[in-house]
């Protein structure tokens, strides 16, 4: 009787993993143009000898199992240089989810792209993404989608589709845990609520040695002959 429980849970379990997958583990795009994949398994930062990894989102959030699709590149002659990606969904799902925020090395505070997701030639997701934006988690139907085509409008700032998910009819979509972990009460900023973005006029302050998402941050300040060890300095 064991015996036969313990098998009927291993069925259980591979009849769920197989209900709702990573597009990126499962799928190959059949067209595609400046795009990046990333795979469920990657737990290091993405390299270029390999063309794998994790993606970043937000230039502060290290995310796997999506997809990087880039904006035009930079100069004059590359405006039309927008980056897609299609997939043949074969009617086989219901639903998908994602993580979307943007990314930009040369970014700026209002820069931003659009993103355009096509089903069977019908937009079915358009959104403006800024650079500054916090990433923000989307839920599509694709019932009865033949082919999904991602593609960038307009704008300069890649694309990210973290943790890019696919879900098979009558499986309800499990809502993932949040990016950041906000603590419960009173919190420290920056210490405990790291900023997602910075730019080069604003400097965090903590005394605390390291911090996950700040490079340099500046161990404490001085005001009116006081010294703070957390805040933010703006110069």
């Amino acid at each position: 009787m064991k015996k036969l429980l313990f098998i009927t849970l291993i069925l259980l379990g591979a009849i769920a993993a197989q209900a709702q997958v990573y597009l990126a583990d499962i799928l190959k795009p059949t067209e595609e143009h400046r795009l990046t994949v990333s795979s469920s398994m990657a737990d290091k930062p993405y390299s270029t000898n390999d063309n794998s990894g994790l993606l970043t989102m937000c230039n502060i959030y290290q995310i796997n199992g999506g997809i990087s699709i880039g904006g035009a590149a930079q100069g004059a002659i590359a405006h039309d240089d927008h980056g897609y990606a299609t997939y043949q969904l074969n009617k086989e799902y219901a639903q998908m989810t994602f993580w979307l925020g943007a990314y930009g090395a040369y970014a700026k505070p209002g820069n931003k792209s659009v993103l355009t997701i096509w089903a069977d030639g019908r937009r079915i997701y358009d959104k403006p993404v800024f650079f500054q934006d916090a990433p923000i988690y989307v839920t599509l139907k694709v019932q009865d989608v033949e082919e999904l085509k991602f593609k960038v409008a307009v704008g300069e700032v890649d694309i990210v589709l973290g943790q890019l998910q696919l879900w098979k009819d009558g499986v309800a979509v499990v809502q993932p845990k949040p990016l950041v972990d906000y603590p419960e009460g009173k919190v420290k900023l920056v210490e405990q609520l790291v900023p997602y973005l910075t730019t080069r006029e604003i400097q965090p302050i903590t005394d605390k040695k390291k911090v996950p998402g700040l490079d340099y941050p500046v161990e404490s300040i001085n005001i009116a002959r006081h010294e703070f060890k957390n805040g933010l300095q703006f110069t």
